[in-house]
């Protein structure tokens, strides 16, 4: 197995699910740590990790300890929000832009 791609696996799997937790776009996370959007983008996609010095934001801002990035696990509690995020992280952006704002609604 490649180093790599286990790290960006593991990383894009971190991502995604504190992500899912903080309820945060792309774009509001890119512009908090100061990134562009096309950065954030390609994180989320695996394609480019982030240097350690915006690690340290990204993990500070979605409160998630920053060794999940490197060894990612799903708390066994959130067992079906596992589930989701592996179904979500198949889908089209658009798709899952609408899945996020249903699930909000249905939060309300």
């Amino acid at each position: 197995m490649n180093i790599h791609t286990s790290l960006s696996d593991n990383f894009v799997k971190a991502l995604s699910y504190y992500r899912t937790v903080a309820g945060k776009k792309n774009r509001e996370i890119a512009s908090a740590i100061g990134v562009p959007e096309t950065t954030f983008s390609s994180w989320s996609k695996g394609t480019h990790l982030p240097n350690m010095e915006k690690l340290q934001k990204l993990a500070d801002y979605l409160n998630a300890p920053i060794s999940q990035f490197f060894s990612f696990s799903i708390p066994k509690e959130d067992q079906a929000l596992q589930e989701l995020i592996a179904v979500a992280s198949e889908l089209p952006d658009e798709d899952k832009n609408l899945l996020r704002i249903v699930a909000l609604k249905i939060k309300k």
